[in-house]
């Protein structure tokens, strides 16, 4: 019952960091304690990894949404007050669904070499590089609904950003246990 406890609370710390209150170092180290202490691959881990990404799922989605639902208002009343600013917006929305940044793209060898690279994995390799970006973490998922991007791009995009940061955290918990056996301390 205890460790239900615990990973329904990683659930519902993910989901309310994802909606942009910091609680600062919660999943990082809980991330390295189960790597340090259960092992890289184990059942433990997996549950922990699982129940973050559920909470990110969660948080972002919420806001992602919340973008999705005010976005036709927000243009509307931003259309009112600062004409150019909306027509920038509205220019930038289009530009981002017409092309790829060519460091999210690729080089034009990759999209050689697998036919509709560029199409496929341009949006959710786009919120990856945006969620790895400090400062907008929220931004992006508000952002991707405002512009109407695809849920489920958006959702492989949230996916992708999480198997990268929680499995660097996991592989520094792997070596750190790694050391510290070697070391004799465990």
């Amino acid at each position: 019952m205890g460790s239900l406890l615990a990973l329904l609370g990683l659930i519902l710390i993910a989901a309310v960091m994802e909606i942009g209150l910091p609680i600062p170092f919660v999943i990082d180290s809980s991330l390295l304690f189960v790597s340090l202490y259960a092992g890289f691959i184990s059942f433990p881990t997996l549950l922990v990894v699982l129940a973050l990404f559920g909470g990110r799922f969660i948080g972002s989605s919420i806001l992602y949404w919340i973008g999705r639902l005010f976005s036709d208002g927000f243009t509307k009343w931003l259309k009112k007050r600062w004409p150019k600013v909306s027509d920038r917006i509205l220019y930038l929305s289009d530009k981002l669904s017409q092309s790829a940044p060519p460091v999210v793209a690729g080089t034009n060898l990759t999209s050689r070499l697998v036919p509709g690279y560029s199409s496929t994995f341009r949006v959710p390799l786009t919120i990856v590089m945006i969620r790895f970006t400090p400062g907008l973490l929220t931004v992006s998922s508000v952002a991707a609904g405002g512009i109407s991007m695809r849920y489920g791009a958006f959702v492989l995009g949230i996916g992708l950003s999480s198997i990268i940061a929680d499995g660097l955290v996991l592989i520094v918990g792997f070596l750190a246990s790694f050391g510290l056996k070697t070391m004799g301390i465990t």
